[in-house]
């Protein structure tokens, strides 16, 4: 079932948006549905395809599609605690 929404959005945003879909050939709310799937990427809620299935990650740029899969799944990120190791390591 498809439902409409209503977006409120800045006008030279909504411009620039409604161009990349034109070049793309895609139309904004197939854009708009596009993203709103990658953002369940990894964990996809119940009933819910996830964006792998959906082929999605095909238009990934090919760096990006490199480090998909690269933390393992419940991999602790601590930004500051592994920078600080970092720095740590690098001014012994």
């Amino acid at each position: 079932m498809e439902t409409k929404l209503t977006l409120r959005l800045d006008d030279k945003l909504i411009k620039h948006a409604k161009a990349h879909a034109e070049r793309s050939g895609k139309s904004l709310s197939k854009m708009v549905g596009d993203f709103f799937a990658l953002l369940d990427d990894l964990e996809p809620t119940a009933g819910q395809q996830p964006a792998k299935d959906l082929g999605l990650l095909d238009n990934l740029p090919p760096v990006t599609r490199s480090l998909l899969g690269i933390l393992k799944p419940g991999h602790d990120v601590d930004d500051k605690r592994d920078y600080r190791a970092h720095l740590e390591e690098k001014y012994r």
